[in-house]
């Protein structure tokens, strides 16, 4: 891959752009991902997919024929697929074996697939995440520049103590969540709705994160022949054709009320940039922000809410109470990142973060 360099985006010409989470595997992200942008692209929408799953890509096979990425002047123009971009490591040689490479190694992946790919312009990017919350997903949360998240359940309990993980990775990060999606829901039989795997665990999610139950999709041979086959779902009269044409619209829907009150985006008020930012003592700094408001911060204080994948897990960052901050790099309009003088340094920390952090 080529272009610009890690940690660097092509995204300014995406006007949404939507991570497709599930906290574990198997719970149909990728099917979800790829009948989703079908279903938007049929409502004449500009979409692209970011097969983001490095370690078990499967959106090109899910999705069909596809016309091969192409080099131009040194950027990547993306692959086609029934009028759908698309970025996957599946369509790179040289990452074939991408189940086989280490994390730092595939975070330079996603680097690349974010900066050296020309995604042009676009009204829906849709990422198909990969499982869990380890340093993929982090990374793609804190350099995406995501307009919020689609989970994907299924409907039993133990389903949601992982998707619940991924939830709060995005509450931690500031990041929208837009909806919820059922997959797995039922089983038609002769006209009557069966809960194969039980029943209600989307909704109660949903009502939890107060946040709406975008869909139900049922068990449903065709939408896993159409699937194994590459073939469209939407060219046959599957059961579940319906459930993914609902599931888009209303996430229209959705995206129109984010793009109405942009304090959602990316965890911030895009009209609430950083004005200033100087040390005032060994261990405490200011920040001054356009909307006048002025916060004096403790370095130790902003060190403790370290967002990266280690401390999260670790649930709170070892910090010692004199560290003091080396260098400040503002990351896009959204974060700061911070060099401290000991403990960890790898967080990304968005500025809806760093404003709710009280002296």
């Amino acid at each position: 891959m080529y272009g610009q360099s890690a940690g660097q985006t092509n995204l300014e010409n995406i006007c949404n752009i939507i991570g497709i989470l599930g906290g574990k595997g198997g719970v149909g992200k990728s099917t979800v991902t790829v009948n989703v942008a079908l279903a938007l692209r049929r409502a004449h929408r500009r979409v692209a997919i970011l097969d983001a799953d490095v370690y078990g890509p499967s959106v090109v096979h899910l999705i069909g024929e596809v016309e091969p990425p192409k080099l131009k002047q040194g950027r990547v123009l993306p692959a086609r697929a029934r009028g759908i971009s698309l970025v996957s490591t599946s369509l790179f040689q040289e990452w074939d074996s991408a189940s086989a490479v280490r994390a730092p190694i595939a975070n330079r992946m996603i680097d690349q697939f974010l900066g050296a790919v020309d995604w042009g312009h676009l009204d829906d990017l849709l990422i198909d995440f990969p499982p869990g919350t380890g340093d993929i997903p982090m990374t793609l949360v804190q350099k995406a520049q995501l307009t919020g998240v689609v989970v994907v359940t299924t409907p039993q309990e133990v389903a949601l103590l992982d998707v619940r993980k991924s939830v709060q990775m995005c509450n931690h990060m500031g990041v929208a969540l837009l909806g919820i999606v059922e997959n797995m829901s039922y089983l038609l039989c002769n006209g009557r709705r069966e809960a194969i795997f039980g029943e209600g665990g989307g909704k109660r999610l949903a009502d939890e994160c107060q946040v709406p139950l975008l869909g139900q999709i049922p068990l449903d041979p065709q939408l896993g022949e159409t699937g194994d086959e590459g073939a469209c779902l939407f060219d046959t009269d599957a059961p579940s054709r319906s459930s993914f044409e609902e599931i888009a619209a209303r996430l229209r829907s959705r995206l129109d009320v984010i793009a109405a009150d942009q304090s959602h985006k990316n965890g911030y008020d895009k009209a609430i940039q950083l004005r200033t930012l100087k040390q005032k003592t060994p261990t405490h700094f200011e920040i001054v922000w356009s909307d006048d408001l002025k916060q004096t911060l403790r370095s130790s204080d902003v060190q403790k809410q370290c967002p990266c994948a280690r401390c999260l897990h670790a649930k709170q960052a070892q910090v010692h109470p004199q560290v003091m901050i080396i260098s400040f790099k503002q990351v896009g309009n959204y974060a700061l990142k911070i060099q401290f003088t000991q403990g960890c340094s790898q967080g990304i920390y968005p500025f809806g973060l760093l404003r709710s952090i009280a002296l």
